[in-house]
């Protein structure tokens, strides 16, 4: 299987979490403690409601979820 099909595959089966790591914004696997992605993006430069919801953490169960979230935290 290709890896980027690997990726979609775990997308749909596992889930997602987008939160604030080391105060950049980053992505993991549900129940991984290591994100798998770290974006150079500060967390800080967020409105204080989106820090709030990162800290808790955004579960993401959707490829259009995860789009439209990495877009407007990451644009």
């Amino acid at each position: 299987m290709r890896k980027r099909n690997r990726i979609l595959y775990s997308i749909i089966l596992f889930g997602f979490l987008i939160g604030i790591h080391n105060g950049q914004i980053a992505l993991w696997r549900d129940n991984d403690p290591t994100p798998i992605k770290v974006f150079p993006y500060r967390a800080e430069i967020l409105p204080e409601t989106d820090q709030f919801a990162l800290r808790k953490g955004i579960r993401i169960n959707s490829m259009a979820d995860l789009q439209r979230l990495l877009q407007d935290y990451l644009s």
